[in-house]
């Protein structure tokens, strides 16, 4: 490999390193205004929540894929931000990933207020955008791992 396409090489990883740099900031700013939404609602206790559904979890009765998931999360070899952010992605976290998209669709269907109906249509956009973009950063990556390393000379 000449100098020439070794500096052309260099420059294509950089540029690519740094899009998935600027899209790794993106995602990470629309998920964590996304978290602080939820967080904030004052009509929930999202900890008594949490913590209700987590024991249902580790009983088996949300089913077994939810009880290895909570295993997991339990052993800190996962968090429900990584699952939720794709960064997790066992079969395990890809089915509640699935079923909580379906349970989000339903919810759009129910009859809704217009104004809360809006909220969440675009809410369930921006985590449809997000996942996209993780995909994005994954076929980057991919691409990253195809390419020749320079000759070590």
């Amino acid at each position: 490999m000449s100098g020439a396409s070794f500096e052309e090489s260099s420059r294509e990883v950089e540029a690519i390193l740094a899009e998935l740099l600027e899209l790794r900031h993106e995602i990470d700013a629309e998920r964590e205004e996304l978290v602080d939404q939820f967080v904030s609602d004052p009509t929930t206790d999202h900890r008594r929540d949490y913590d209700e559904m987590s024991d249902k979890a580790r009983a088996g009765e949300l089913g077994p894929e939810w009880q290895k998931l909570q295993r997991r999360v339990d052993l800190d070899e996962t968090s429900l931000d990584r699952v939720f952010s794709s960064e997790d992605t066992s079969s395990e976290a890809e089915f509640v990933r699935s079923v909580a998209d379906e349970k989000a669709s339903r919810l759009l269907e129910m009859q809704v207020e217009p104004e809360a109906e809006e909220d969440l249509r675009l809410n369930m956009s921006t985590f449809a955008g997000v996942r996209e973009q993780q995909a994005e950063i994954a076929r980057m990556l991919a691409e990253l791992k195809d390419l020749p390393l320079p000759p070590l000379d």
